[in-house]
């Protein structure tokens, strides 16, 4: 049985039509609501005479939902038998109500929102590894300038200190390797124009944020659509008396519309389209940053690598002065002390004198024992004050020198 198509607000059975979903070539969508169990449903209806080809289409459409089956797909469901009748020669189709709302507004959308989270997320780590970059740029820059004054110290004081005999002109070369090895470090932590590229960059992604297309565009383009659908109705009917009107005005303002809704479609793309170029910014910047990072690292422990070198050598020159003052010191006190002739303290048994002095009386061995004792000690006192002495001067030998150099 046919007939006419549902208008808005009929009533079939227990079900009432809400609202019109969505208008096709052949078509209307329209939502049913059941009074009865609170059911909805989208049923498709033919809203145009169709040719026997199209009749077939339509029905092919119907037979393939029906047997489609899909979790991303809407899915079709048998028609309720309050609306089981013909409309232009054709069937329903009943299908599943999605309240997403119109597939290519919320694709716009959607699309529009997961490139700007994935625009905001891929500039959070931007900014992260920029602070990185900037801050180890900076650590590395202080220990720059500390070794440099150092090492330059060190230059200027060596000089000075070749006046007491110390220099070693291995380690001088190696000193001015380190100062040149060390003003190339310096190009390592040189990122101020990376710092300009991410400032540029984040400057870029701001100005889109503040757009009017980084919010919701779906309202402006759905109150743009409703304007058009009023218009098209104002335009359909016909007058009582089958008179033509003139519809000039209605038609320029139906088309302004739509010719709205592509500028408006046209800017969003071209919104996205500055969205991605902002991402792969910042996807080749990525790389460059790390590349910098390992350059300032590798720089950071080549310089902690001289500056414990400097130290050794500095410890080395250290030892060399104490040697030469050591040595210094022992000499002149070899030459002021006289030599004074040992006595054995005990008497030369192959000597016929000591043979006989073994076979005198007790009383005068012991008178010779106690003058040996006297004599022993009274050696032994002075080689005491010669070991102090000795022990004076090279300590008064070492304070001399100028150490003043390694305070500095």
């Amino acid at each position: 049985m046919e007939r006419p198509p549902v208008q808005h607000g009929a009533v079939c059975g227990p079900w009432d039509m809400k609202e019109r979903l969505g208008t096709g070539g052949f078509g209307n969508v329209c939502l049913y609501h059941n009074r009865e169990t609170g059911d909805l449903k989208a049923i498709k209806s033919c809203r145009l005479e169709l040719s026997v080809k199209n009749k077939e289409r339509w029905c092919q459409e119907i037979q393939i939902m029906k047997r489609l089956h899909h979790p991303n797909v809407v899915k079709a469901c048998e028609v309720p038998p309050e609306m089981d009748f013909l409309v232009n020669d054709v069937p329903h189709l009943a299908m599943e109500y999605c309240a997403g709302g119109d597939l290519r507004k919320v694709s716009h959308m959607t699309l529009s929102s997961k490139l700007r989270l994935s625009l905001l997320r891929y500039n959070t780590n931007l900014t992260k590894m920029k602070n990185t970059m900037v801050s180890a740029s900076q650590q590395l820059q202080a220990k720059l300038e500390f070794f440099q004054q150092s090492i330059q110290i060190d230059l200027d004081r060596y000089s000075d200190q070749m006046a007491y005999g110390i220099s070693s002109e291995k380690m001088l070369r190696a000193w001015k390797e380190m100062e040149d090895k060390a003003a190339s470090c310096a190009q390592a932590g040189k990122v101020g124009y990376l710092d300009e590229h991410i400032m540029a960059l984040h400057t870029e992604i701001v100005e889109l944020q503040r757009s009017p297309y980084a919010r919701r565009q779906g309202d402006v383009m759905e109150h743009m659509e409703r304007r058009a659908i009023e218009l098209y109705k104002q335009l359909k009917p016909r007058s009582p008396d089958n008179a033509y009107s003139d519809s000039t005005e209605m038609v320029r303002i139906i088309v302004q519309t739509v010719q709205g809704q592509d500028r408006v479609l046209k800017e969003l793309f071209g919104h996205l389209s500055k969205l991605l170029g902002c991402k792969q910014k910042i996807i080749d910047l990525l790389p460059r940053i790390e590349m910098a990072l390992n350059h300032i690292k590798e720089a950071d422990c080549s310089l902690m690598l001289m500056q414990a070198k400097r130290q050794r050598e500095i410890w080395h020159l250290l030892k060399i002065a104490c040697t030469q003052s050591s040595a210094r010191s022992l000499g002149s006190a070899s030459l002021e002390t006289p030599i004074i002739p040992r006595t054995p303290a005990w008497p030369d048994q192959s000597s016929p004198q000591t043979l006989s002095s073994m076979l005198m009386p007790k009383e005068k061995d012991r008178e010779a024992f106690s003058r040996m004792i006297e004599e022993n000690q009274t050696y032994l006192s002075q080689f005491h004050t010669l070991l102090q002495e000795a022990k004076q001067e090279q300590q008064s030998g070492v304070t001399s020198l100028d150490w003043s150099w390694m305070n500095q």
